[in-house]
């Protein structure tokens, strides 16, 4: 096809710009680099792989600029001291001795360039095989290469400035002319040269920087970019752009059908066999519900995207929403909870203070709080007692485990808001889609009892087989919480459409699903290549359930990015959490989970490599996209964490140290098989 004639194109045309091929410049290590550091290399092999380097691109970086400089200087010596040109240089009288001393020293500084080059070329040649001399450019700068050091050996053959044989200075004039004429080839090749060798340099700095963290992906769409601006032909552009949206937009593998009439088939798929193909539903251009779906009021307006008192609301946003139980108001109103609601919108808030404040009961009144303050319950006209029903059912299905609790819960509640609730987010939702990962929040990791993915998965567990070992625990969270919708009494969809309903609950699979840490780095990937790729400034229906997802894993893993005081709260309840586990998996015989051996693991140390390795990482990029100030706050809370721990290590939990390492009487209960 003529897009698999461009690729092929392509492939030709990115050898002009490097001395690599392209299957040598992407992220992940070359079949080279494989064998060096497995040790299997052969000389080929560690050549290629040391040319490829960064130091040695540098190096031949500056020998060139000194080479182009030197010849800058010969040519304007000429122009100075002979301005009749290198003939003339046999008749001068007075700056004949000047003259023998110029060539003589230029020819010998001349012939070093020209033979460090030769080497080079000889080098890559044995490395890399001929397809390094496929680029025109460096074929001619290698045919200039060996013609000018093969002029310069004639010249200290036939001699120089002071034969006074007639035929010799001819010879030796001719010479000059010629090697005159080189060597503003060669100041051409040598500007190509370093733009060239720039190129290579720059590229290198970004593959390390895509070998630390980064992806393939970032890497292709990179190079198409960069070879769609060099394209001179409107319709390579516009097939590069193509190729481009395709991995930007995730649906390469897609098959796009054309929709026809409901009664017939011409021209396109029928609505019934789309309907049969499970096609309805799918995402439509444009990143909001309400641009697709027939949502009374959808979008919420820029005077309405600010939290705010639900005091101070007003009442003519939609129908009437049914009136919150009397406790439900009474708790709202006391004056502890109403001062710490005032602090929902800060990245600080106390989550602790709220659940005590609460009387063990945050769930219901922080939900709700968002609810209101966001005026959802008008918008979408909840029925809010069947909410804090099912708010209610929820809260009572969380375990009482270290870590994974339904304050954790509420915590990830309010973290999701936060970031849900910043511009850069908040401009593409809709009070569905806000509703919907609010929920999502609040349900997240219900039933949880404290063992991970992988214990179920090597325990042979029941729950693994039943979801077949591919994110189970977070299969389970969603099953169980969801099961309490069907109860008619505390459905929290109650009235909603069935393209609502349905709406919501692909949201929430999507949300929930995305918090498997086996995904995280799947999630960093896809949102540096659609933010870096602009995608994201009008994002589709997926971009949008893209960036909720985005905002719930985020939440979910960001008590590293808190102040201190919470930081080493949640550091510690989930390293006792950890180690539950381990004393479980040591007492069924398991190999014991990392980090999980309450013996050998040091907490500060595992502390340190998982916010360096997975969470600092995510924030810069997740926070920068967001806003400064954002970024500012929780980047900065993450390295003065990571200051504190590296300095005291696991001295700095404090009297929490002891209660962590001791061993508890009972192991947590195994969850429910319902």
């Amino acid at each position: 096809t003529y897009h698999g004639r461009l690729l092929n194109r392509i492939n030709f045309r990115t050898t002009a710009h490097t001395h690599m091929p392209l299957f040598c410049w992407k992220s992940v290590p070359s079949s080279s680099e494989k064998m060096v550091r497995s040790g299997s290399a052969g000389g080929k092999a560690r050549l290629q792989v040391f040319l490829d380097s960064l130091p040695v691109e540098i190096a031949f970086l500056v020998i060139v600029a000194v080479y182009a400089l030197l010849i800058f200087v010969d040519l304007g010596t000429n122009e100075l001291f002979f301005p009749g040109g290198c003939g003339m240089r046999i008749q001068c009288i007075s700056p004949r001795r000047a003259c023998a001393v110029w060539l003589s020293t230029f020819m010998i500084i001349d012939s070093i360039f020209l033979s460090i080059f030769m080497i080079e070329i000889i080098v890559r040649l044995y490395a890399f095989g001929w397809w390094y001399l496929n680029d025109c450019l460096t074929s001619f700068d290698a045919a200039i290469i060996v013609i000018s050091l093969g002029f310069c050996i004639l010249q200290a053959i036939s001699g120089n400035c002071d034969s006074t044989e007639a035929s010799t200075a001819n010879e030796v004039s001719t010479l000059a002319r010629l090697i005159r004429i080189l060597r503003v080839f060669r100041l051409l090749t040598a500007m190509h040269k370093i733009n060239r060798t720039r190129q290579t340099a720059r590229m290198m700095r970004q593959k390390a920087k895509y070998r630390r963290l980064g992806s393939p992906v970032e890497r292709v769409l990179e190079i198409l970019t960069t070879l769609r601006g060099q394209m001179t032909s409107k319709i390579d552009r516009e097939s590069m752009g193509f190729i481009v949206e395709c991995i930007v937009s995730d649906q390469l593998y897609t098959i796009q059908l054309a929709t026809a009439s409901p009664k017939t088939s011409a021209g396109g798929v029928s609505e019934e066999m789309e309907g049969f193909l499970g096609r309805h539903g799918s995402p439509k251009k444009g990143g909001n519900a309400s641009n697709w779906l027939d949502f009374s009021r959808g979008m919420l307006p820029d005077s309405m995207l600010m939290m705010r008192n639900p005091k101070n609301r007003p009442k003519d946003l939609g129908g009437p929403a049914a009136e919150l139980p009397p406790w439900v108001s009474l708790m709202l109103s006391t004056p502890e909870v109403d001062r710490l609601l005032s602090r929902a919108s800060s990245w600080d808030f106390d989550i602790w203070a709220f659940d005590e404040a609460t009387n063990r009961n945050p769930m219901v009144a922080l939900v709700v709080h968002y609810v209101q303050a966001f005026d959802l319950d008008l918008r979408l006209n909840l029925n809010m007692s069947k909410l804090v029903a099912f708010l209610t059912k929820l809260q009572a299905g969380y375990h009482d485990v270290p870590f994974h609790n339904f304050v954790h819960a509420c915590d990830v509640v309010h973290g999701t808001v936060f970031f849900a609730a910043q511009d850069a987010v908040r401009k593409h939702l809709s009070a569905l889609d806000l509703y919907a990962i609010i929920l999502a929040a609040a349900m997240h990791d219900h039933g949880h009892v404290g063992y991970s993915n992988a214990f179920y998965v090597n325990a042979n567990d029941e729950l693994a087989i039943r979801y077949n070992d591919a994110s189970v625990l977070e299969s389970y969270h969603l099953a169980s919480s969801w099961r309490l919708m069907l109860d008619d009494a505390s459905d929290p969809f109650a009235g909603f459409t069935r393209e609502q309903y349905l709406d919501a609950r692909q949201t929430i699979v999507q949300a929930i699903l995305g918090t498997d840490m086996k995904v995280h780095f799947s999630h960093l990937t896809k949102f540096k290549t659609h933010s870096s790729s602009g995608a994201l400034d009008d994002p589709d229906r997926d971009g949008v359930r893209g960036l909720l997802t985005m905002c719930l894993h985020a939440a979910d893993v960001s008590n590293p990015g808190k102040p201190w005081k919470l930081c080493v709260h949640w550091a510690a309840r989930i390293m006792k959490e950890f180690f539950h586990q381990g004393d479980k998996e040591a007492e069924m015989g398991l190999t014991v989970s990392p980090f999980m051996d309450r013996e050998k693991t040091n907490i500060a140390q595992c502390q340190i490599g998982f916010v360096d390795f997975l969470i600092r990482p995510f924030f810069e990029e997740w926070t920068g996209w967001i806003g400064e100030k954002v970024s500012r706050e929780v980047l900065g809370h993450v390295t003065a964490n990571l200051a504190t721990w590296g300095q005291e290590g696991e001295a700095a939990l404090g009297e929490m140290l002891s209660a962590v390492k001791s061993k508890s009487p009972k192991h947590s209960p195994m969850p429910p098989h319902t």
